[in-house]
């Protein structure tokens, strides 16, 4: 049997590989790593945040490490409002330099 894989750090590089066979830049594994992470305020290059569509309508962002969650009616309000949350999340000077927003879709089908 194939053994999990882990990153050995919970630290992440500005753009990480995913595990051989996936087409994801970031597999779930990395993800879930990544959200189980103390959320002491690391120098990162960049914040990371789940994007899904709401039921209601809209989007909904939630960072990854961070306790920073918005929601938006359309992208272009999306990328705003997220923006606006990092900037006012953390100190001056400690901003993150890029802004992943990734986008999950979760789809229910008849077996």
């Amino acid at each position: 049997m194939a053994s999990l894989w882990k990153p050995e750090a919970v630290d992440i590089e500005p753009r990480p590989r995913a595990r051989p066979g996936t087409n994801f830049r970031y597999d779930r594994a990395m993800l879930n790593d990544i959200m189980s992470s103390p959320t002491e305020h690391r120098n990162l290059p960049e914040v990371i945040f789940l994007v899904e569509e709401a039921p209601e309508g809209g989007f909904t962002a939630r960072a990854l490490g961070e306790s920073i969650f918005t929601e938006a009616n359309d992208l272009v309000d999306l990328h705003d409002k997220v923006r606006d949350a990092v900037h006012c999340h953390f100190e001056e000077g400690k901003v993150p330099k890029v802004i992943r927003l990734h986008f999950v879709r979760e789809e229910v089908i008849s077996a």
